[in-house]
């Protein structure tokens, strides 16, 4: 069985504020896919996947205080990204923000690049990046 990656190496959010057509139009633009069976559900209770998002939640909460969301796991070049979706409190076909969590190292900030690309506005980028040590040679 493969093993899942468990902990979170980046959050970024942005301030979407448009209509489910385009925003998903915007995703499906960037690489991100959604998929298409119920098996999600399962992989985010494998991974305590709604309480890693309610910890990154705490970043963005004065943003995203009383609005409704989904929950999902999406894909960008086949890594596995958690996503939280906020919707509009009058009207749920409009899309106000979204949070994702990623659980490999250097993708929040590429996502963040190619979202921002769009238009997307960021509220928040944390990400883990690579440790890299340097190696001295003496003459």
């Amino acid at each position: 069985m493969k093993r899942l990656p468990r902990n979170p190496k980046g959050v970024v959010a942005f301030e979407v504020n448009e209509y489910a057509d385009a925003f998903m139009f915007d995703l499906r633009s960037s690489g991100i896919r959604f998929p298409r069976s119920d098996a999600v559900n399962e992989y985010l209770l494998r991974i305590r996947g709604d309480k890693i998002l309610d910890t990154a939640e705490l970043m963005i909460s004065d943003r995203v205080e009383r609005l409704a969301y989904v929950t999902q796991v999406c894909y960008f070049k086949s890594k596995v990204i958690l996503c939280r979706i906020y919707l509009d409190p009058t009207n749920h076909e409009f899309v106000k923000y979204i949070l994702f969590v990623t659980l490999n190292r250097g993708l929040a900030r590429v996502l963040s690049e190619y979202l921002e690309r769009l238009g997307w506005k960021r509220i928040l980028l944390f990400d883990i990046a690579r440790k890299r040590e340097f190696s001295i040679t003496r003459y």
